[in-house]
Formats: structure tokens, C-alpha cells, sequence
């Protein structure tokens, strides 16, 4: 049994403080690189982060050991992320928001409503429909979780060649779903 297993044990059974501080500090720099690369401020992600770390213990007794403990951390990471960008505090911070960002911002909310695995494989077939290159960042950006100028550095492809052939796809997958939905 390696050392992050004997941890996680100690804290299951035991609420071990140490095992706890030890798990902490194997994967803070991993987690809070990932937030930060998410909020794009430091500060909110320390927050973030520390909110992860809370979660984590939290709910550890839950931690099953079917996936890795990196991966369940990921998921806990993931869904704290996406609660502080709905939580009240984040909403009346963004208030001044253009229409633009706006814009944004509901696309992105649309890519959260993908949660079901019916919708998901509808909007993946329906993504298969696309043009090669534009399912391409597509799927850098949702499933890669890579940011524009990643996909615009890898694809050789501007900046706003990759937003407007992104924001595109997902409107026209997202108004397909929506035929699809009220013709059923």
C-alpha cells in the first residue's frame, strides 16, 4: 500500500490530522496551478483552493478508491470551481459585464447543462457533423480543458479565428439540441 493510500486511510477512519496535512501538501501546487488557471487571479484561486481542500476532507469518507485519489480530487476541484462562478458573490461581482462577455458566459452555462450523458453524446455526434478543424478546438477547449491561445499556438490559427470558429459550433450544436428537443 503506497503512502497516499495509507493517508487517505488515516483520515477515513481515524480523522488523522497529519495524514491529512500530508495529503494536502503532495497536492496543493497541482490544485491551485489548476484553479488559477481557471479564475486567472490569484487571490480567488488561493480561495478557491483552500475551499477544495476543505471539500475534500469534507467528503473523503466517501472517496471509494474506484478512480484514482488524483482524479476524485479533480472532480471535487471541478465542481468547487463551477459553484464559485454561480455563487451570488461572483454574480454581483461581474454585474458591470458587457453584452459581449455576457455572451460568453452563457455559452459557457451552456456547456455546464451537458452534464447528462444522453445530451453529451447527442452534442458529440452532432459535433462530428462539424467541419474537421472546428470540431478540433472544440474539443481542445471542452474535453482538453486548453485555453484560446493554446489552440490558436498549436493550430497556427489567430486568436479570434479560434473564438469565432468556437462560438460558432457551440451555437449551431446547441440550436441543433434544441430542434432535436422540440421535435421529440
Amino acid at each position: 500500500m503506497n503512502r497516499e493510500k495509507r493517508w487517505i486511510k488515516a483520515v477515513q477512519k481515524h480523522g488523522n490530522k497529519h495524514s491529512a496535512n500530508q495529503l494536502i501538501e503532495a497536492y496543493y501546487k497541482e490544485i491551485f496551478a489548476y484553479v488559477y488557471k481557471q479564475m486567472y487571479d490569484k487571490e480567488t484561486a488561493k480561495d478557491v483552493t483552500q475551499e477544495i481542500f476543505i471539500s475534500m476532507l469534507k467528503s473523503l469518507y466517501r472517496y471509494d478508491g474506484r478512480s484514482s485519489f488524483r482524479t476524485w480530487l479533480y472532480m471535487v476541484a471541478k465542481s468547487r470551481v463551477i459553484d464559485h462562478y454561480r455563487s451570488k458573490q461572483f454574480k454581483e461581482a461581474t454585474q458591470g459585464v458587457s453584452a459581449e462577455e455576457e455572451q460568453i458566459e452563457d455559452k459557457s452555462d451552456f456547456t455546464e447543462r451537458l452534464a447528462t450523458r444522453a445530451e453529451a453524446e447527442r452534442a458529440l455526434k452532432l459535433l462530428e457533423s462539424c467541419a474537421p478543424e472546428e470540431e478540433r478546438i472544440v474539443r481542445m477547449k471542452l474535453l482538453g480543458e486548453r485555453t484560446f491561445p493554446d489552440i490558436s499556438a498549436e493550430t497556427g490559427l489567430t486568436l479570434s479565428t479560434i473564438k469565432t470558429k468556437y462560438y460558432r459550433t457551440l451555437k449551431f450544436v446547441k440550436k441543433a439540441l434544441k430542434e432535436e428537443y422540440w421535435n421529440e
